[in-house]
């Protein structure tokens, strides 16, 4: 078929839409993230209304295809997205130069959008380029809105602020994977590009999508991911994601171990990403005890506890293959035995991160086009919550929280499979059953496992465990007392667990005789004539030796005990009597 003039200068798969459009289809079906058409309404109602409010509904549509994940995209003026067939092409006269110079001017930092007037079938159109973003883009007097799906429906939505300066922060920041690569559409396999479309089409549906009709062709589906350059190359995203590795270059390195020490049997993934994930993911679950204990609770549901909670293992494997530096040539490297898995990573934790701050720390992730894609995919969920993903699952299944080694040249992840503390997990169900979905959160799982064992939880200590700032704590601790699960103790910075919370949590942490808080406590038993130290204080209320040591110091601040003058002055084995 010879294309109407000047249709070629458009991608294909916009030629696509298009054609579509004129079979029947209406332009709103048509529209991706990457893809929107504009009615011209001064053709109805008369150029001097209409004119200027397109005008500034196609700055505010470029501004939000250039805050969106993908970063770009192409508005068409001159199609009804309400109707199908000839009579949705309206067409438009508005001039190139005068949309290009007035989405400059409105826009901050001024935004160089290329505009192109082509026709189709007999009727002029208006494409508008939008280049790839490299920092967050507003109108001029602050407002920032960024396109987003919803049930397949796209719109314009306010950026909340924390967004606006993560946004801002990846675009600054260089992304690896967002860079240049010498391979074009064509050196992609056919079927690892219908994985991708299959997986795309999925995840879509899953969340009451429908599939977006410019994903049908290899440059549609590769767009909407954001995996292609303007020149029409890959992004080295896509060749991570979907690009067949060099026969030198493994992937994943899997290694089993049946028991601890022995020489592993190992397994070597070389492939792309996008096979290499699910690959692995299968590997491990065929190693995985899935059932190593069965809770009953007293509602009479059930529920089997694996060796490993499946949640805790897909945000490892996949966090590894996200932020990994990928210019060291080096697999991902999963060691597993029947009651322990170790996901190591190359390279450090993405910029802005350390291990004491995992749960709370907006990071810059290393590979934000990669990251986008997988997300786009099914492939990964939100960036920031990997590390909460984790800790809640494992958790919520009455193990210890994973461990983290971070070195300049890798991170491991470590996951013990040890029995689970069924008693726990029942107490969870119950309290989830009685006070609803917020005891599911991170923050306060922490929490209530420390309490679980401990009578009383200090703000000192809940800010070190949760990784919080110090208000921010206060605030769930706070937010956990109002929904009757805590009670602050006497006007002290320590928190319990009220009577019906500590009845269907159980545990070991109950001791009337901190009611009062510790330090009250600790008062009490130096007036009965006690020697204190700093050790039992500590493991008798469930918080650290240093916190221990300043209840005591600020006791003899108010002249109410003193050093034994009979032991040692200082060190661990100081002991306290009454002033």
């Amino acid at each position: 078929m010879t294309l109407p003039d000047g249709l070629s200068r458009l991608p294909a798969y916009i030629q696509g839409a298009l054609e579509a459009i004129w079979d029947g289809a209406t332009a709103d079906s048509q529209e991706s993230m990457t893809l929107e058409f504009k009615e011209d309404p001064s053709h109805r109602e008369g150029a001097d209304r209409a004119r200027p409010k397109l005008v500034e509904k196609l700055v505010d549509e470029a501004i939000c295809m250039a805050n969106s994940e993908v970063g770009s995209g192409i508005i068409i003026v001159g199609v009804h997205d309400k109707v199908g067939g000839p009579e949705a092409f309206t067409g438009t006269d508005l001039r190139e130069a005068d949309i290009e110079q007035k989405i400059f001017n409105a826009s901050k930092p001024n935004m160089n959008v290329s505009a192109t007037g082509v026709l189709f079938r007999g009727t002029r159109l208006l494409a508008v380029h939008i280049p790839e973003a490299r920092a967050l883009y507003t109108r001029t007097d602050g407002a920032a809105k960024r396109r987003e799906t919803d049930g397949g429906k796209f719109s314009c939505k306010p950026i909340p602020e924390e967004t606006r300066r993560a946004i801002d922060a990846l675009r600054r920041n260089p992304d690896y994977s967002n860079g240049e690569t010498d391979m074009v559409p064509e050196d992609l396999s056919l079927s690892v590009v219908e994985e991708a479309h299959r997986r795309l089409v999925l995840y879509r549906k899953s969340r009451g999508e429908e599939e977006p009709a410019m994903a049908k062709t290899r440059t549609g589906l590769l767009r909407e991911l954001g995996l292609l350059r303007q020149d029409g190359s890959l992004k080295r995203a896509a060749e991570i994601l979907l690009a067949q590795p060099e026969p030198t270059h493994v992937t994943v390195r899997h290694l089993w171990r049946d028991f601890p020490g022995e020489d592993p049997k190992v397994t070597e993934i070389s492939a792309p990403v996008i096979l290499a994930l699910p690959r692995l993911r299968a590997l491990i679950d065929s190693h995985v005890q899935q059932e190593i204990a069965r809770v009953q609770f007293d509602d009479g549901q059930e529920t089997a506890i694996p060796a490993i909670p499946g949640q805790a293992i897909d945000e490892a494997i996949s966090n590894a293959l996200i932020h990994r530096d990928w210019r060291i040539a080096k697999p991902i490297v999963v060691e597993q035995s029947r009651r322990l898995l170790k996901v190591t990573s190359p390279g450090p934790l993405p910029p802005g991160v350390s291990v004491d701050r995992l749960l709370t720390v907006t990071s810059e992730p290393r590979n934000n086009r990669l990251m986008a894609a997988m997300r786009a995919l099914g492939l990964a969920e939100e960036s920031s919550r990997g590390f909460d993903r984790m800790w809640a699952a494992m958790i919520s299944s009455g193990r210890e929280i994973p461990e983290v080694i971070a070195t300049e040249t890798a991170v491991s992840v470590i996951f013990a499979g040890a029995n689970p503390d069924v008693p726990f997990v029942q107490g969870l169900h119950a309290l989830a059953k009685r006070f609803g979905a917020p005891i599911s959160t991170v923050g306060a799982l922490i929490i209530l496992r420390h309490l679980y064992d401990a009578p009383v939880i200090s703000l000192e200590v809940a800010r070190d465990k949760t990784q919080q700032a110090t208000n921010e704590t206060r605030e769930l601790l706070h937010s956990l007392e109002e929904l009757g699960v805590l009670v602050k103790l006497n006007g002290t910075d320590e928190w319990g667990l009220l009577t019906e919370a500590r009845s269907l949590l159980g545990g070991e942490g109950t001791d009337e005789a901190l009611s009062d808080g510790v330090q009250s406590w600790a008062e009490s038993q130096l007036e009965k004539g006690r020697t204190l130290q700093a050790a039992e204080i500590a493991d008798r209320a469930g918080i650290s030796t240093q916190e221990a040591g300043k209840i005591l110091r600020d006791l003899r601040d108010q002249g109410k005990a003193k050093i034994d003058p009979a032991g040692p002055p200082r060190g661990r084995g100081t002991r306290w009597i009454k002033a």
